[in-house]
């Protein structure tokens, strides 16, 4: 269930992005007057989107030549095939967190862009790094889809 997996990770990454850069804050900096506040609450938000340009895509990257390293050295220990197959049987591809990652950075772009111009710059990197993360992760670092065959287009019809 893909939809179902979208929606929980969106809403807990926008839930996440509304406690980070809104409440928490507001909440610990109750004393500020409103444009300190304003000040906080947009350099916390403007952080937050610097960071997600690289975040969610930089772990798979780092991990791809480490569990490349971890296969040349654990390969030669191993002895059945079924044992080599599983060590080389690539992850599968992180669809569901992908799409909630870049709604997620939309949401916030959208709701705070009018404020802040800047976000609506660091989502268009952020969803381009994403983009080209995600074809090199897929094409190199994930194992292949499963073959489908024209019994699924006939089913969601």
């Amino acid at each position: 269930d893909h939809t179902l997996k979208l929606t929980r990770f969106f809403w807990m990454r926008t839930i996440k992005l509304i406690i980070g850069t809104c409440l928490l804050p507001g909440l610990l900096n109750y004393h500020l007057s409103l444009r300190e506040w304003h000040t906080f609450v947009g350099n916390s938000t403007t952080l937050m989107m610097i960071l997600r340009i690289v975040w969610p895509q930089i772990i798979q990257l780092i991990l791809m030549p480490v569990r490349a390293c971890y296969r040349r050295r654990k390969a030669p220990k191993l002895v059945t095939l079924e044992q080599l197959c599983d060590l080389y049987t690539l992850d599968q591809f992180p669809l569901a967190e992908g799409y909630s990652e870049m709604a997620a950075t939309v949401v916030l772009a959208l709701g705070f862009g009018n404020m802040i111009p800047l976000l609506n710059w660091l989502a268009l990197a952020s969803l381009l790094f994403q983009y080209c993360s995600d074809w090199f992760i897929f094409l190199r670092g994930s194992c292949k889809p499963p073959f489908y065959d024209e019994a699924i287009a006939v089913d969601c019809i």
